[in-house]
């Protein structure tokens, strides 16, 4: 959002600039204004279907018999590529550099985060996403939990 409103007073900056006195000018600059907020706009709906897209995919990914909804088994599969591919190096440990998450889920307080560690961590995100306790996370549950972790800054 930033970047947006630095762009966008540039180009103002810049039409007002380049405008002193010159009617055919300005009209120019007003159009390449228009051009880079439309052009601004539309990069920031892209963003936002991207995003969409990349959880749905997630949810897609996770539930591998594609009933439309993800069983504890299915999430620990998930849970378990997902440790091998995030330890980096292969050493069996996630270090703070290979995690986003990793003061979370290091509750040791070591220097890395053991599989044991991983898997007790996303078994309680699973409870926390099954919020009708059926032992089933639906799409919506998640939506709703990831909203919940983005409205406390646990992203």
């Amino acid at each position: 959002m930033k970047k947006t409103f630095i762009i966008l007073g540039s180009v103002v900056i810049m039409a007002t600039l380049n405008s002193c006195g010159n009617s055919e000018t300005t009209e120019e600059n007003n159009a390449v204004a228009t051009d880079t907020i439309e052009a601004v706009d539309n990069a920031e709906v892209e963003a936002a279907d991207v995003n969409e897209e990349a959880e749905q995919s997630h949810f897609a990914v996770m539930d591998s018999d594609g009933d439309g909804k993800i069983t504890k088994e299915e999430f620990v599969a998930h849970v378990t590529k997902e440790f091998a591919e995030k330890d980096a190096n292969g050493d069996g440990k996630i270090t703070k550099e290979e995690c986003d998450h990793f003061d979370a889920l290091n509750t040791d307080g070591d220097d890395f985060i053991s599989d044991e560690e991983f898997e007790a961590g996303h078994g309680n995100m699973f409870a926390k996403m099954d919020a009708d306790t059926d032992g089933f996370v639906t799409e919506e549950e998640m939506n709703a939990h990831v909203a919940s972790m983005e409205e406390d800054g646990k992203e």
